[in-house]
């Protein structure tokens, strides 16, 4: 049987047009997926600027200052660990908020552990991922990894060891504002501690003036007021 020439071209044309438009999806399908990551990861990065604002109000208590001076020690610092650090040394000498410390132990871990993510949002590029070909072999459940997605991985040239670790992915990615929400409770919790322990000898200072002023006051002879007939005398 011989197949017409034409109706040949046009079934291998067919298949290519499927494939191509395929293709085309794919590749439609992977801008849009890179360009919700990157929201995602901004979304993050200002969450976490909310989050040391949070931290700030911490390290005012500890040093007894207004929060905008506590600001401004602070963010002056480049290293976010070392702030860490700074509140730890902090709480040690401000024995008055022992009661805080354990609160305080169980919020820094955590906040070390989002700075790392935090870094590598900051730092790394999205690369990576599954090309076309290899997708369509993927079972229902590998579709489901990670690692069929772009992830977050530093520069080939940057081969500190810090970095010899799984890339950053898009789990991790999408559920750290989750995780930032859960330790901004802790920290509002904390300051609530932290609040009444600061304001409490100063409020009492505060009141015992006022009594003291208050009493001055009443103790105070009247103060004799001039009468009409003693100016026209005078």
């Amino acid at each position: 049987m011989i197949v017409p020439v034409a109706g040949k071209g046009e079934t291998v044309g067919g298949e290519e047009a499927k494939a191509q438009e395929l293709h085309d999806q794919f590749e439609n399908d992977n801008r849009a997926i890179k360009e919700q990551i990157f929201k995602m990861i901004g979304r993050n990065i200002s969450l976490w600027s909310r989050l040391e604002g949070h931290l700030v109000y911490v390290a005012a208590f500890l040093l007894d200052v207004p929060a905008d001076k506590a600001g401004l020690i602070f963010y002056s610092i480049n290293s976010f660990p070392t702030w860490i650090q700074i509140i730890d040394e902090l709480f040690v000498l401000e024995t008055q908020f022992s009661v805080c410390q354990n609160s305080w132990s169980a919020i820094r871990s955590r906040l070390l552990k989002l700075n790392g993510k935090r870094v590598r949002m900051a730092h790394h590029f999205l690369q990576g991922g599954e090309d076309l070909s290899d997708i369509m072999k993927l079972s229902d459940a590998e579709l489901e990894s990670d690692e069929v997605y772009p992830s977050l991985k530093p520069h080939r040239l940057d081969t500190r060891a810090k970095w010899k670790q799984p890339a950053l992915g898009v789990s991790e990615i999408a559920s750290f504002p989750e995780e930032i929400l859960c330790v901004s409770e802790a920290m509002s919790e904390l300051l609530d501690k932290m609040e009444p322990i600061y304001f409490g000898p100063k409020r009492a200072v505060t009141a015992i003036m006022e009594q003291h002023l208050k009493k001055q006051a009443e103790q105070q002879p009247p103060v004799p007021q001039a009468t009409t007939k003693g100016r026209a005398e005078e």
